[in-house]
């Protein structure tokens, strides 16, 4: 499993949103998740659970 975080400022608005890619690798098959939350969250407890 990799992750990526990445915070994203929008300065016109006072906006801060975050956004996390997973990709996952399972039984030669590659999953690629994007998540955008207006806080950061852990969502690997959620992922780990996942059955692919």
């Amino acid at each position: 499993m990799f992750r990526a975080i990445f915070e994203i400022d929008y300065l016109e608005t006072a906006h801060t949103a975050f956004s996390i890619f997973y990709i996952i690798t399972t039984r030669r098959q590659t999953v690629m998740i994007n998540l955008t939350t207006p806080f950061e969250v852990d969502f690997d407890g959620y992922i780990e659970k996942m059955k692919f």
